[in-house]
């Protein structure tokens, strides 16, 4: 299978914000080589995105969804808080 480096690059959107900087270093190290020699280069910078990528996904997937009682006034004017904003 050919692993694309344009691919790759429209993944760096959807990972961990800190691996972005070295995850581009990466990619742009691979654009200046010979397009024959990278493809070795490139599966484990594949696997390495789609784990950060998943790392990304668990961590939303873990973040408390706050709730709070409908008697509070704020509940109770989300959609004029919401239109306001």
């Amino acid at each position: 299978m050919s692993i694309k480096v344009e691919t790759l690059s429209r993944h760096l959107k959807h990972i961990m914000r800190a691996g972005f900087c070295p995850f581009y270093r990466r990619l742009q190290n691979l654009k200046r080589k010979n397009a024959a020699d990278i493809q070795p280069a490139l599966e484990p910078l594949q696997a390495d995105i789609q784990a950060s990528r998943e790392r990304r996904q668990q961590r939303k997937r873990q973040c408390p969804q706050p709730e709070f009682p409908e008697e509070l006034p704020m509940p109770m004017q989300c959609e004029s808080i919401a239109q306001v904003i």
